[in-house]
């Protein structure tokens, strides 16, 4: 209660340790809460919401909905009163989809603290769910042309992502496939093969995500919930009754999850999953697996370490002025310094520019590799947000700057290929642009950069998708 002290640097922090939330799939939710599985009646963590029956399967039509939220003081009650009577009964019985009382009601409040997680709720199952439909209308031709530009993607080289497989084989992909799929390269492909109907409503959905994945301001979350809402109202209409599973009525809470618990980036298992292949270093062979591990973990914690720096701005990988690969560039170069006024005798010239913890390259450091870390958004003099591809970084006076081959926005909007509320047109259009490459450069700060975009090609242009976050972890 009182928290505990370390000291680092002859400084000493007090440290109060909280449980936040509880994070799973739904069956591990259903175990460890003592509830009702998610193909049960009164499955929903937050509402009760009772559920209708068809052909053997428990469905959550969006227009039956119980908003009655629940809460935890009503739920301990019932759950002790559930767990008396089915101390010694034949049968257990649940009342509104409560089996018993479950000990983490001890750590987290219900349902506050039992949270959604995207990567199993949308990545593993509605993206899949969703795919497996879209196969069954699309033809043989759509097909193979999807999978075509899935495969071909030039990607940022920390995403990680390779669609090896069909997406008539999306039952082996990963989450982290699923999750680009939703975020950022989905829709301006399935556009150009889906019929409007289903691409309109599936474009819904993607914006939707987007926000709450990481949203920016509170106003993005109301309108993420005025979506989701939309999606789920709509979806049984587009395609039929059976998508109305509890896992897509969970989709109606994740607005209010994030308002409560922040962004789903940082609310879910992608960073437990990718802790494994660090921690699986600590063991060796079959047995004793977990002993390994803690003696390794043990013995890191006694002898002395590096000590760790946070991490800085700076530039790496030097080139010179005189350098062969600056050439196709270097009128445009000395064009921009001119405007400048900054002397190129002065300046020393970079192929990658390390922000923290994000790198970005260049087009002459990435012309070796299939990635694209170089295509990004920055800020104009206006403050307005701008796509280019990064040429090259340059020093002068400890100020970084780079030089940007622009993206123009194309008069062709891509809500104009679709049928949506007028309302949602303007925040798709921002979310994914239509651009061409022109033959202009301009010169910015680094730090006016925002992020890395990834690019699909949409007709003779490309349509460009921000990412707005690059890591789910540290």
């Amino acid at each position: 209660e009182n928290g505990t002290s370390i000291f680092v640097d002859g400084n000493e922090y007090q440290i109060h340790v909280k449980t936040l939330f509880f994070v799973s799939d739904l069956p591990a939710k259903s175990l460890f809460t003592k509830t009702i599985n998610f193909n049960g009646y009164f499955a929903c963590t937050n509402c009760i919401t009772e559920g209708t029956l068809l052909n053997k399967q428990i469905i959550y039509p969006y227009k039956y909905n119980n908003y009655q939220s629940r809460n935890h003081e009503d739920f301990v009650t019932i759950a002790a009163g559930v767990e008396k009577s089915n101390t010694n009964a034949k049968y257990h019985s649940s009342v509104i989809g409560i089996k018993g009382l479950s000990c983490l009601l001890k750590l987290f409040r219900y349902p506050d603290d039992i949270i959604h997680d995207y990567m199993h709720l949308i990545c593993l199952n509605h993206v899949s769910t969703l795919l497996k439909r879209f196969t069954c209308i699309l033809t043989k031709n759509d097909i193979d042309g999807i999978d075509s530009m899935l495969s071909n993607l030039h990607l940022p080289h920390d995403a990680h992502v390779k669609y090896i497989y069909s997406i008539k084989s999306v039952n082996d992909w990963k989450a982290k496939d699923s999750r680009l799929f939703i975020l950022n390269v989905g829709l301006p492909i399935l556009i150009q093969h889906l019929p409007e109907l289903y691409s309109s409503h599936f474009s819904i959905y993607c914006m939707a995500i987007k926000i709450l994945h990481c949203p920016r301001s509170f106003e993005e979350i109301e309108l993420a919930d005025t979506m989701i809402h939309y999606y789920c109202k709509n979806a049984s209409t587009i395609y039929d009754q059976k998508i109305e599973l509890y896992s897509l009525h969970a989709h109606l809470h994740l607005p209010n999850q994030v308002l409560n618990h922040g962004a789903m980036a940082f609310t879910s298992s992608f960073c437990f999953e990718s802790a494994i292949r660090h921690v699986k270093k600590k063991a060796h062979g079959t047995k004793h697996l977990g002993s390994q591990i803690s003696f390794w973990y043990d013995i890191e914690s006694i002898v002395i370490t590096k000590k760790s720096e946070p991490p800085s701005r700076f530039l790496i990988n030097e080139i010179k002025l005189n350098s062969s690969i600056l050439n196709p560039y270097k009128k445009k170069l000395n064009e921009n310094l001119n405007i400048l006024q900054h002397d190129a005798l002065k300046i020393q010239f970079y192929l990658r520019f390390k922000d923290k913890f994000v790198t970005y390259h260049s087009v002459l450091y990435d012309k070796r590799f299939s990635c694209n870390s170089y295509l990004v958004s920055y800020n104009d003099q206006h403050h307005q947000i701008q796509y280019g591809n990064i040429i090259l970084f340059y020093s002068l006076e400890n100020q970084y700057y780079s030089l940007i081959q622009q993206f123009r926005r194309t008069n062709i909007r891509i809500s104009d290929e679709l049928n949506i509320p007028e309302k949602f047109k303007n925040i798709l259009d921002s979310f994914y642009p239509i651009c061409s490459l022109n033959d202009e450069f301009i010169i910015i700060q680094a730090g006016n950069i925002r992020s890395k975009c990834i690019s699909v090609p949409f007709k003779q242009y490309e349509c460009i998708s921000e990412r707005r976050i690059n890591y789910e972890h540290d």
